[in-house]
Order: structure tokens, then sequence, then C-alpha cells
């Protein structure tokens, strides 16, 4: 037999539902408390603590603070259980700028695995009307594991078409990477062209190898042309198929 106690009222000015409770099981002893204030994602914060019959987690604690607002957020959420705990805390902002936003932000989690780790991930991202660039960063227990960039810009190509030109570039102790990433196309998606490179940050002749997709849709089918290049060697596959008069005519090399 289960005893539960507990209220509930309703945060007029701010909207919040307050609830609170305890359980009690025989001989009085108590073996959950929760004290919640809910405002939906925007805001909710409290904290609850149980007793479980499991012998590995005889107990755990929670203690939660979210908040969400349109132009920023800060949401803590901790976790106890014997001898251990864990953490997640979390900001972020945004700002609206005349020809896009910039955005930055936190993450850090702690866990428990045979010591306690930290993990923390900042990033930084602004969008213009033309371009966007941004940048992130990895570090476990307070070393940089990981350290990410890239930058994206919007124009023509020498055939007037729209093209996206982006450069990724990811830093780290085993395997610095960068990427190159073109792509053209039209406003009637009749031209569409992908194209990625990817190569050793530091010295690109230790491996370096390019993707291309290109694809021509017209009428009454489609021409796709699909290379890979690496080093001095280079691989093509054609296709090209046809429908006309409910038949399919295809061809490939």
């Amino acid at each position: 037999t289960f005893k539960l106690k507990g209220s509930y009222q309703k945060d007029m000015v701010h909207g919040y539902h307050i609830a609170k409770g305890v359980m009690h099981q025989p001989g009085k002893s108590q073996i959950g408390e929760i004290d919640l204030r809910y405002g939906g994602v925007k805001h909710t914060d409290g904290h609850f603590n149980v007793t479980t019959p499991f012998k590995r987690l005889p107990w755990l604690k929670s203690i939660f603070d979210i908040n969400n607002l349109e132009d920023h957020s800060d949401n803590k959420v901790d976790l106890f259980w014997p001898n251990k705990s864990a953490s997640i805390n979390t900001t972020h902002s945004y700002r609206k700028q005349s020809e896009g936003f910039t955005q930055n932000g936190l993450v850090s989690i702690s866990i428990p695995l045979n010591t306690q780790h930290l993990v923390q991930t900042n990033y930084y991202y602004v969008q213009g009307n033309k371009w966007s660039n941004g940048n992130a960063t990895i570090d476990f227990d307070r070393e940089r594991f990981v350290m990410g960039s890239f930058n994206q810009v919007i124009n023509k190509s020498h055939r007037n078409l729209d093209l996206s030109t982006t450069d990724i570039e990811v830093e780290n102790n085993n395997l610095p990477v960068g990427v190159k990433y073109i792509h053209e196309y039209d406003d009637t998606g009749n031209t569409d062209v992908k194209q990625a490179t990817v190569f050793h940050l530091h010295n690109a002749t230790k491996f370096n190898v390019t993707g291309k997709l290109d694809v021509f849709t017209y009428d009454i089918g489609k021409n796709l042309k699909l290379t890979a290049i690496q080093g001095n060697r280079t691989w093509t596959f054609d296709n090209k198929y046809e429908a006309v008069d409910n038949e399919l005519k295809q061809g490939s090399k």
C-alpha cells in the first residue's frame, strides 16, 4: 500500500502549473517526492527524488531548469544516483539582422563512465543574403578534440546558372579533413550538377578524392554522368534513358 499526498495550483501571472507531491510506503518511509513548476518548453523547473526497487539504482534524483525564449535559451538538467552524477547544460542565442541572422551556443555534457568526463561543444553560425559561415569546437575533458568550420557562397557560374560553393574544414589530431562541395543548378530543375572533393587538410597528396554527378533532364528523358577522380585515375559512368510512346529506351557506358 502506498500513500500519495500532493497539491496543485496555477500561477495566474505567468501561467505556470505548480504541482507538489510526496509518496510514502508502509511505515511512513518516504519513497518519492516531486516539486514541479510547468510552463511548457518556454519555462519548466523543479526537482524529483524517487526510491527504486533495483539494487544497482536504489534511488534517483533530478534537478532541472528549462528556459526557451525566441532569442535565447538556457537549459540545465542534473541527475544524481549513488556515488555518480550526470548533467547537460545548453545555451543558445539568436539575433536577427537586416539580411540574415546570427546564432551561437554551448552544449556541455558531463557523464560518468569509469570516471567522470566532460564534453563541451561551442558553435557559431551567421547567415546573410548570399552567404553563410560558421564554426564549432568539441572539447573532451577541457582538451580540444575537434574543430570545424564552413563557408558557403551563392553566386552565378560561368554558364550563368546558380552556383553554391561550400568549403568545410575539420581539424583534429588524427585526420584533418577538408571538403569542397559545389552545386550548380538552374531554376527549371533541368540542370543539376553536384561535385564534392575530400582531401587531407594539410597535405592533399596523402589523399584527394573527387566525385561528380551531372544530371540533365529534358522532356522525354534524362542524361546522367557520374565521375570519380583519385590522383591520375578517372572513372566515368554514363546513363541515358528516354520514354517515348510508353516505351523505355536506356543506354549506359
